[in-house]
């Protein structure tokens, strides 16, 4: 079976004090009848939720830069880790 693959940056499980947790949420997407599977990858990395955007973490702040470059290290590496493992199963 041929899949593509998308990951893209979550906010999830925010509490009462607007606390959530970062996820990567990786959908496979079947190429011929485009039939999506999608899970969910905590990364153990909390932010508020006024600190993420439409368009992931907000770099207004150091420490938000810092945050924002781990989190994207780790979804490249995951990425690089399924394409991997993607092309060995063909």
């Amino acid at each position: 079976m041929s899949y593509k693959i998308f990951i893209r940056t979550l906010l999830k499980n925010i509490n009462e004090k607007d606390i959530g947790c970062i996820n990567f949420e990786i959908a496979f997407t079947h190429k011929t009848n485009k039939k999506k599977i999608r899970r969910y990858v905590n990364t153990n990395k909390y932010i508020n939720k006024n600190d993420f955007g439409k368009n992931g973490i907000k770099t207004n702040r150091a420490d938000l830069k810092t945050l924002k470059f781990l989190i994207e290290k780790n979804k490249q590496e995951t990425a690089e880790f399924l394409s991997l493992h993607y092309s060995c199963r063909r």
